[in-house]
């Protein structure tokens, strides 16, 4: 065998130019060609030694360099087994060309459709025009080989870019990522989240939207955050902050939601400090990867729709089925107050039932009783320590309390009995206690300025009083709701009190 020759094969990639190394033997009256690894190697282009590193595969080096369009100088020399296989080969100047490789990238953020027009960099074509369903669009310049464009419509984006006379054109499907002020859950449909792949919405509340998932054939209930804050539906404090604390706490609260039976248990909890600093300025990446906490699924869904149901509602069953379900959710909210924890959102659509429901109330109290079916406080994610600062007030249900100390650290386990009192109120009556003191309460989240307990005065407990009850359930709910937090009985009593009714 007779080596005859060494040959250098080049191929630029962007910025680096890959190296292929072949060895030509003469063997049996024929040449025989094969890649082979060398013991030193370089390259220098236009005089500068670039930074080389072997691919893998035999014979193939990658090296690093900054090109631009025009004719470069490239020089290689490579030594094989030190020099002693047969000579030292150092291979002449060569002469390329390197004309810039033209790409076009799109895609959106928001509803901004952004072209980006690269060669070896960012470059400006000679000619770009874009097409929204074979109409003409207009691409604003906001930088060197970057145009945007505003979408509001759904549809084919076509954008074509030309540079001497070389084109390229990049196609889109336009269905513009809406801001998170105007956010539709319904996006998150039949997309896959940690592994969890979205089948439903279940709901939407005032700090968060709730879906159905699955996962190795197991159903799961996702509770993602807004990142916004709507007052119309409900107040929150600064969300970062909320959902730091959540992260900070997330394994004493996945341990507590594990401590009763009439808790909806926490699976998981994906939130990390950069995901929601990411996902608060890119709606694409709050799309993609939002905080989000994985939940038991509870098929009889928020118990708010049994209280709309008249069948329900008027039944003779119904306060009975209403004290039985407050009975087992306090037990649950016991244990939370036992840990040191307030809630911070007990409220009807928060009481979940883990299996469908019968369609009478005197079923469903049969199915209670035997805990066929059985209410659960929903949750535990708006959980803080007793003391620190809520992450929001739901107005309807929530004490003047609770609402003050969104601006100063306060929230106590009162709050939750209040806020219980206020939900017993409404599955009894279907009106909201709170509602002449809402406005003030809206009031005040938009100016900073705290409320004076003297409002709890304008609160009517008239339909209450109307409603049949016996004056010691009524006497008792008003003492549960009372504007001296001191005098609102503990989860313990609230539970007790209940259990001899029944």
């Amino acid at each position: 065998m007779l080596l005859h020759r060494v040959n250098w094969d080049f191929k630029r990639e962007g910025v680096k130019i890959k190296v292929n190394i072949l060895i030509t033997f003469y063997w049996r009256n024929q040449f025989i060609e094969i890649p082979v690894d060398v013991d030193e190697i370089e390259v220098k282009f236009d005089g500068v030694t670039a930074n080389c590193y072997p691919t893998g595969s035999t014979g193939s080096y990658v090296c690093r360099v900054l090109t631009s369009p025009g004719y470069h100088v490239l020089h290689v020399w490579g030594s094989r087994y030190q020099g002693l296989w047969s000579r030292e080969v150092t291979e002449g100047d060569l002469n390329l060309e390197f004309e810039p490789e033209l790409n076009v990238a799109l895609n959106f953020v928001g509803k901004t459709l952004h072209v980006f027009v690269r060669g070896s960099q960012d470059l400006d074509p000679d000619i770009i025009m874009g097409k929204l369903d074979g109409t003409l669009i207009t691409l604003r310049r906001v930088g060197r080989g970057h145009y945007v464009s505003e979408i509001n419509k759904g549809g084919v984006v076509e954008v074509e870019a030309c540079y001497r006379n070389d084109c390229r054109k990049a196609v889109i499907t336009a269905n513009p990522t809406p801001s998170l002020r105007d956010w539709d859950a319904r996006l998150w449909l039949n997309r896959d989240l940690y592994g969890y792949h979205v089948v439903d919405l279940l709901g939407e509340g005032g700090f968060s939207y709730v879906l159905k998932a699955t996962s190795l054939d197991r159903v799961f209930a996702l509770k993602i955050p807004k990142l916004t804050f709507s007052p119309s539906k409900g107040i929150t404090r600064n969300v970062s902050d909320t959902l730091g604390d959540l992260f900070k706490e997330q394994s004493a609260l996945l341990e507590l939601s594990e401590q009763s039976p009439f808790l909806v248990k926490l699976e998981g909890v994906h939130v990390d400090k950069e995901t929601v600093r990411r996902a608060m300025i890119d709606p694409n990446f709050y799309l993609e990867y939002p905080p989000m906490i994985v939940m038991e699924y509870m098929e009889g869904g928020p118990v708010t729709r049994l209280v709309n149901d008249d069948a329900m509602f008027y039944s003779d069953s119904w306060k009975a089925v209403v004290f039985m379900m407050v009975q087992r959710v306090s037990s649950g909210l016991l244990k939370v107050h036992e840990r040191g924890y307030v809630h911070c959102d007990v409220k009807p659509s928060n009481i979940l039932l883990d299996h469908r429901p019968p369609t009478t109330a005197m079923e469903l109290l049969g199915e209670l009783k035997s805990r066929h079916v059985n209410p659960k406080l929903a949750d535990l994610g708006s959980a803080v320590k007793n003391g620190s600062t809520p992450p929001g007030a739901t107005l309807e249900y929530a004490s003047i309390e609770q609402v003050n100390s969104l601006f100063s650290r306060g929230v106590n386990w009162t709050d939750d009995i209040y806020s219980l009192g206020a939900t017993l109120f409404y599955l009894l009556t279907r009106k909201y206690l709170n509602e002449p003191i809402l406005a003030d309460m809206e009031k005040a989240f938009s100016t900073g300025k705290k409320l004076n307990n003297s409002l709890y005065r304008k609160r009517d407990f008239t339909p209450l009083l109307n409603s049949g009850l016996d004056s010691k359930v009524t006497s008792f709910i008003r003492e549960m709701t009372s504007e001296r937090a001191e005098d609102r009985p503990s989860a313990v009593k609230v539970f007790n009190f209940f259990s001899s009714l029944l």
